[in-house]
Parts: structure tokens; sequence; C-alpha cells
């Protein structure tokens, strides 16, 4: 006799049906299982509020101290990493006051190239003249780090050609000719 899955273990037959179903306000067809829960019901209002995606807060506070302070230290985490932020984003407010300058100006992050020239395209003659100072200082300090660079070396070529002088006056001087003497073609010869 052909038994089906939840007659074998003791389900009730209607409980896990599954058929379609229609929600009642719209009359769409809606997913068999979308409006299930585990006991097989259907859940009130399912179709119309749909719950967030990730982690849902806990309703409840913790039991022992220390879960509790570590709740405590998250939230005025977030508070002052909030803080932070807007404190940050206030400041861009206000530089950008200052600078005065039009957003029009202003190139997009995406638009600007790793070129020499500047972020701002086009503002006025004092713009121009504290870009040309910043470019001049950063040459200079450039400038300045291969001038360094090109000491360093220089001194460190000198203590090595005076190692190599030193090495040279106090190592040994042997004559291999007198030593090993060699036949015409260029063999040691062995009764000589």
């Amino acid at each position: 006799m052909f038994m089906s899955t939840n007659q074998r273990f003791g389900m009730p037959k209607d409980k896990y049906q599954l058929t379609s179903i229609t929600d009642e306000h719209s009359g769409d067809f809606m997913s068999p299982t979308s409006d299930l829960t585990l006991t097989g019901t259907v859940m009130a209002g399912s179709g119309v509020n749909k719950s967030r995606a990730g982690r849902k807060p806990k309703d409840t506070l913790p039991s022992n101290s220390r879960d509790l302070k570590n709740l405590q230290a998250q939230r005025a985490f977030r508070e002052r990493k909030q803080a932070y932020i807007k404190s940050l984003e206030e400041e861009v407010v206000e530089l950008r006051a200052r600078l005065n300058i039009p957003q029009s100006y202003v190139k997009e992050p995406r638009e600007i190239s790793h070129s020499p020239e500047p972020v701002v395209s086009t503002a006025g003659a004092s713009m121009s003249q504290e870009q040309q100072q910043l470019q001049e200082q950063q040459q200079r300090a450039i400038l300045m780090d291969q001038s360094m660079l090109i000491e360093s070396l220089n001194s460190r070529i000198l203590a090595l050609e005076a190692e190599n002088s030193m090495m040279r006056l106090s190592s040994v001087a042997v004559d291999f000719k007198s030593s090993f003497p060699v036949n015409g073609v260029g063999f040691a010869t062995s009764g000589e």
C-alpha cells in the first residue's frame, strides 16, 4: 500500500499540504511557501509588511552585567562614530564655504586623473597662486629628498672605495707563475 510522507511520519494530511495561496486584498498569486510559518499556518498580513533583512534587535536586556556593559559600549561606540562622521561632514561644508568655489568648478573624484593638472579647473587668481606655491613647495621637497639620497649614496661610495683600497694593501701577493710552471700548451707539467 502506498503511503505519503506525511502519513509515514504521523503528520496530519491537511496541515502541511501546500496549495497555492492568493492574497485576500489584491487577489495576486503568491508562492505556496512564502507565507507559511513552521507550523504551516499563514501569517497575518504577510504580503503587506515585509520584515527588514539582517539581525533583529533584542527585545529584552541581557541577564548578566558583562553582556549589559558590552551592549552599552557598542551603543556608545556607534554614537561616537555618528558624531565624528557628522563633524567631518560639517568640516567639509565649512571648508568648501571658506574656499568659496562654485561646485561646477570642482571636479568629481571619479573625474580626477593622476596628472599634474590642478583639481580646480577655473578658479580665481588667488587660488592659482596658492596652487603654484603648493606645487613649488612639493617640488622643493622632492628635490631635497633626491639631494639627500644622492649625498647618502656618495658617502657610501667613498666608504666602499676606502675599504677596497685597505683590502688591496693588506692582501698577500702570490706569484702563481713561479709556483706552478706551465708548459707551452698551457698545462702544468708533473715532472719539471
